[in-house]
């Protein structure tokens, strides 16, 4: 598109979230209620549908990236503030998160290689700015990536396992 549409990725505000604690949701067997800290005064309540794929305890501790500019919604009564971000495969068989780089600190932008990381970020995504970035997010080599363009912090790139090239990132 021209440049007045630019860069669908200059709309997402993805961070490196800390999983501060992570148990299962009360009324669901898909979701994980999970406390992340994003280096924010508070941690924020996000509800991951991967029940099926993770237990609490393995993620317990762990870094992902979130999606922090999205509609705060409610999963099951439960609040939910942002998005945590995985890699599926084909068949939906396999799910990943995607793991910041080691050292990767909570509060950390994700960005583009080669593109700083853009300060225009609405507050709350529109459903077609969500579609656009999702559209764009896919695995590549191992690694996240948005339109062929590896995904990073200022720890180093992003990566996600055990997926074949393509694999969609939601």
């Amino acid at each position: 598109g021209g440049a007045a549409d630019g860069n669908a990725f200059d709309k997402a505000l993805i961070k490196v979230g800390h999983l501060a604690e992570v148990t299962l949701h009360p009324d669901s067997d898909k979701l994980l209620v999970c406390k992340v800290e994003l280096g924010e005064d508070t941690t924020r309540s996000i509800c991951a549908g991967m029940q099926a794929f993770y237990k609490p305890e393995e993620l317990q501790g762990r870094n992902v990236c979130v999606m922090c500019n999205m509609k705060a919604a409610k999963l099951g009564g439960i609040p939910s503030e942002g998005m945590i971000l995985a890699g599926t495969s084909e068949d939906g068989a396999v799910v990943r998160l995607l793991e910041p780089a080691a050292g990767a600190v909570a509060g950390e932008r994700v960005h583009e290689e080669g593109r700083e990381a853009s300060a225009a970020q609405p507050k709350s995504l529109k459903s077609n700015h969500l579609k656009a970035i999702k559209a764009g997010l896919h695995v590549k080599s191992a690694l996240a990536s948005f339109e062929g363009r590896t995904l990073r912090s200022a720890a180093g790139p992003v990566a996600v396992p055990d997926l074949a090239d393509g694999a969609p990132i939601s």
